[in-house]
């Protein structure tokens, strides 16, 4: 029984496009980063070439992002956000947080939920005091979390 034929192209099966390991990401249609790991450049070559959004580099779902405004995708650092780590509020009050990006807040202590926030100042309060867990993640930028304690 004879060997496995060698795949055409590919002369010497210590080539180093089917050996390096080089580092990627998978991205969606958004620029969300949703695989990251290593793999052989030449498949990377051809995975791209087949049209799978990949890109050669170092990068994870909570730091990085593709840019996908220009000419080519780009892999780039996801931005921070300048917002308080905590705040203070009385039962019943709201607080306003400034020029917070559009996407979504959740909120986790003695009452839990989501909302969709569509960009601009976000005022928030509770009826019921304790400490709630703010966290919010308008993409690209990372994902923020701010304690909101609220007192009686």
């Amino acid at each position: 029984m004879s060997a496995d034929p060698v795949p055409a192209g590919v002369e010497d099966a210590a080539n180093p496009l089917l050996v390096e390991q080089v580092s990627y990401v998978a991205y969606d249609d958004t620029g969300r980063i949703t695989v990251h790991g290593r793999m052989a450049g030449g498949v990377l070559q051809i995975a791209r070439l087949e049209g799978h959004r990949m890109l050669p580099g170092e990068g994870q779902q909570a730091t990085h992002y593709v840019d996908l405004s220009g000419d080519a995708p780009e892999l780039r650092e996801r931005p921070a956000l300048d917002l308080p780590a905590s705040l203070t509020a009385t039962a019943g009050e709201e607080v306003t947080i400034a020029a917070v990006p559009a996407g979504p807040v959740r909120y986790a202590g003695p009452y839990n939920g989501s909302l969709s926030h569509p960009g601009g100042d976000l005022a928030i309060g509770f009826t019921i005091p304790g400490r709630y867990t703010l966290t919010i993640e308008p993409f690209p930028a990372r994902r923020a979390e701010i304690t909101l304690e609220v007192t009686a």
